[in-house]
């Protein structure tokens, strides 16, 4: 009888250590997981810090848009103005044609 619960006991023992080995199996799986993530989050960190670099030496240009928005308030009348000076153009330009004799 002590062969058999020898045996069970090596069976159990077996069993015991492969799941360990599944176990081992798994965390090691899941560290290399988590060390590509950390990868991917430090290539992440360094794109945004690329962007913010970008965003702060474009600071100067987003600081003047109020600026340039207030000069073209001051000259709100730019789409009368240029149309006056078209139509004046064109008819200057009809007039001038206007004097010439058909042939």
């Amino acid at each position: 009888m002590s062969t058999i619960i020898e045996n069970d006991l090596k069976e159990l023992k077996d069993l015991i250590n492969l799941k360990f080995q599944q176990m081992d199996s798994r965390f090691d799986h899941m560290e290399a997981k988590i060390d590509k993530l950390e990868a991917n989050y430090i290539s992440l960190d360094k794109t945004v810090t690329k962007i913010e670099a970008k965003i702060d030496t474009m600071k100067p240009v987003f600081d003047k848009i109020p600026e340039l928005s207030e000069k073209i308030g001051e000259y709100k009348n730019w789409k009368q103005i240029s149309i006056i000076l078209l139509t004046g153009f064109l008819t200057s330009v009809f007039w001038a044609f206007r004097n010439t004799p058909n042939f």
